[in-house]
């Protein structure tokens, strides 16, 4: 099956506001699609699937309209996937595989540790790799921006 859609792990900071447009840029230039993959996280691991996660929020309605908005200006097709997750950065290499992404856009949160942040980053992006896939992560150097401009 051929990959054909490029993945937005959904922060709502500015920065990935900005990663948005640019992979919708960068989408309409090669004619793929944009999934934007709104992470909600979990207490505990019995709890993913469960209903006291609800999906339907007025925060999701709000962030289809936005990014709704700007993915139709740049005239390519929006994709929203509500994700549970206990473990982040899992979480992000198993909606890639859901979804059959063929770049990822991620924001990861910072570490106390600079270290264990790096590895971290490295581990996922080693993952994503091994599943052919590329990372580009918000604040860092996005690859994707090359194929934007």
């Amino acid at each position: 099956m051929p990959q054909n859609t490029i993945m937005v792990q959904h922060s709502g900071s500015t920065e990935n506001l900005d990663a948005f447009r640019r992979a919708c840029r960068a989408a309409h230039r090669q004619n793929l699609r944009v999934t934007l993959v709104v992470m909600q996280p979990v207490q505990h691991l019995s709890w993913l699937g469960a209903d006291e996660c609800p999906i339907d929020t007025p925060l999701l309605r709000q962030v289809c309209d936005v990014y709704g908005t700007i993915a139709r200006d740049f005239g390519v097709a929006l994709d929203v996937l509500p994700f549970q997750y206990y473990s982040l950065h899992g979480a992000i290499a198993d909606a890639a595989d859901l979804i059959d992404a063929q770049e990822v856009i991620a924001s990861l949160p910072p570490s106390p540790l600079p270290f264990v942040g790096e590895f971290r980053a490295r581990a996922l992006r080693k993952r994503l790799a091994e599943q052919g896939r590329t990372l580009s992560l918000v604040g860092s150097e996005p690859s994707f921006e090359a194929a934007a401009d």
